[in-house]
């Protein structure tokens, strides 16, 4: 499965990025911010996309997956260190897309994306 990480904390990006080639899965790259993001979806097409909900410097990944879906119909699995409740109730209106809260279980999020995208 091809896999776009979406998430400004560097650690956690590492560990999914780590984890998930360890189980076969292509990491198309890592970005901190949307304007990275959206050169590489200018050149691929990920399978998923796993976007941090609050990114550094006032960027805001749910604003930023409404602008993909302009463009591209890829699942988008939400990870938050905040409200469960109050995310989901914000995506709500946006197709093919989940929310975990972090610390995300790697097992968990694992099965959530192929869950997703039927890989």
């Amino acid at each position: 499965m091809k896999v776009l990480i979406v998430e400004d904390e560097l650690l956690i990006a590492k560990v999914y990025t780590m984890h998930l080639k360890k189980k076969g899965h292509d990491v198309l790259g890592v970005c901190t911010n949307p304007i990275d993001a959206e050169k590489i979806l200018s050149q691929h097409t990920p399978d998923i996309i796993l976007m941090d909900v609050q990114l550094k410097g006032g960027a805001d990944g749910i604003s930023f997956a409404r602008k993909v879906r302009e463009n591209m119909h890829v699942p988008i699995l939400f990870t938050t260190g905040n409200s469960y409740t109050k995310t989901m109730e914000i995506i709500s209106d946006i197709p093919d897309s989940d929310v975990m809260t972090k610390p995300v279980e790697i097992e968990l999020l694992v099965r959530r994306m192929h869950a997703m995208t039927g890989q």
